[in-house]
């Protein structure tokens, strides 16, 4: 999480398993405040290849 005043960027990578398999994604929120109040939320995600691990 990195805090830029008026701005919050969250990076996270999570897993995600499913009776059709599983999925690895990365993704990256981008929250907008004004006056301690959430304004705007952009999010940007990423399937990733699967890991030699998940294999």
């Amino acid at each position: 999480m990195i805090d830029a005043g008026e701005d919050v960027v969250i990076d996270v990578v999570a897993r995600y398993d499913g009776p059709d398999g599983s999925a690895i994604v990365a993704s990256c929120d981008l929250y907008r405040f004004a006056a301690a109040t959430i304004t705007a939320i952009t999010s940007y995600t990423v399937e990733l290849p699967p890991t030699q691990a998940d294999t």
